[in-house]
């Protein structure tokens, strides 16, 4: 998988995890229902799975070490590979 698929799909995963979430706490019809529980416990391991995606797969193309969690990176850190997208 390449870093852009990375992102994408890692970034997706935790942001459907948190939209879920999120209708959890902000909706209170749901509030001390099981149906709540049938959407947060989902959004709590489509979070979960993104954050995988991105320690198994956020690594240098050349060198094959983990990459640092910050945004913009053009080059590994380690090697000077480029990371172009």
């Amino acid at each position: 998988m390449n870093l852009f698929m990375t992102k994408l799909i890692g970034w997706l995963l935790i942001f459907f995890g948190i939209f879920l979430m999120a209708i959890v706490a902000f909706v209170p019809a749901l509030e001390d229902t099981i149906i709540a529980w049938f959407i947060a416990i989902p959004g709590f391991i489509s979070m979960l799975a993104g954050y995988i995606v991105f320690l198994i797969f956020w690594k240098c193309p050349y060198c094959g070490k983990h990459l640092p969690w910050q945004m913009g990176l053009d080059f590994c850190p380690y090697c000077g590979g480029t990371l172009g997208e």
